[in-house]
This record gives structure tokens, sequence and C-alpha cells, in this order.
């Protein structure tokens, strides 16, 4: 049975970057993402996040960092958090 997308989009960040060995501090060093900012995406708490696009390009950035499919993770963060994908409604 696939993955539900929408369920943990943090623990899936999170699982990827372990599974690589890399640090929360390393992703942070490396996107030039605040640390509160990266541990916020890991608990799936958005409201810590600058809004729209920043959002989801601070998810993008990190799933870089932690070897993910960046479509992928695009495509599960605009799942797991629709009011923030910065994607326009349709008219």
């Amino acid at each position: 049975m696939p993955e539900d997308p929408t369920q943990d989009f943090g623990a899936f960040l999170r699982q990827a970057r372990e599974r690589q060995g890399i640090s929360l501090r390393q992703i942070a060093d490396c996107t030039k993402i605040s640390l509160p900012a990266l541990e916020a995406l890991e608990r799936n708490d958005i409201s810590r996040l600058p809004g729209g696009l920043f959002s989801r390009a601070f998810g993008r950035a990190y799933a870089r960092e932690a070897g993910v499919d960046v479509e992928e993770a695009v495509r599960r963060f605009v799942a797991r958090f629709p009011e923030a994908s910065g994607e326009e409604s349709p008219v």
C-alpha cells in the first residue's frame, strides 16, 4: 500500500535526513535556513515559516540537501499544506 503523502511531511524530511547521516545543523548551514525554521518544518509547524512560496521553497531546499527527490517533496508539501503551497486557485 503506498504511503499517504499528506500524513507527515516533517517526518518524511527528518527520516530522509537521518538515513543520509546529516544533522539538522548541516542542513541549516547548506541552505542558509535558520535552525528554528528547519525544526518547525520537521514538526509540520509551518506557522513558524514565512508564508506562501517561501514555505514551499524551504521544504524544497531541505529536501534537496537531504537527498530526497525534490519534486516528490513538493508534491507532499502541497498535499499536506495546500493553504501554504503558493498555488493559485482556479477561477
